[in-house]
């Protein structure tokens, strides 16, 4: 079962990989409606939970180092996110919106392959 939401988590993960690269000022605009002090704790919470559910799954996964690292990494993340604040998440948001919308779309791109990696894991 838990194999199955790496999956999962892959191939959502994939999906905003594809809107960033079909659009990257759609995915800009979708992410900076998240950027207000309550909704940054909701993705703090959601990233430790995805972190934890991650550890739990990742012995029973293909790719089990990959699973490990994306869960520490998630977990880390969520606090952090959870620590830094609305100001500096805008601040970083609004570095990474300067950037040429190719670099965006690189970028993206390699958000599909590891998409595409969780889900292998997973299946």
């Amino acid at each position: 079962m838990l194999p199955l939401i790496v999956a999962a988590l892959g191939a959502l993960i994939g999906i905003a990989g594809l809107i960033g690269v079909a659009t990257p000022a759609g995915l800009l605009r979708l992410m900076s409606r998240f950027v207000t002090q309550p909704r940054l704790y909701v993705i703090a919470a959601a990233r430790l939970a995805i972190g934890v559910v991650l550890l739990l799954a990742a012995p029973q996964c293909r790719l089990t180092i990959l699973v490990q690292i994306t869960g520490v990494v998630a977990i880390v993340s969520g606090i952090a996110t959870a620590l830094i604040g609305e100001a500096r998440v805008r601040r970083t948001l609004g570095w990474f919106t300067a950037l040429p919308p190719a670099v965006i779309r690189l970028f993206c791109a390699g958000v599909i392959v590891f998409g595409a990696a969780l889900v292998y894991a997973g299946t």
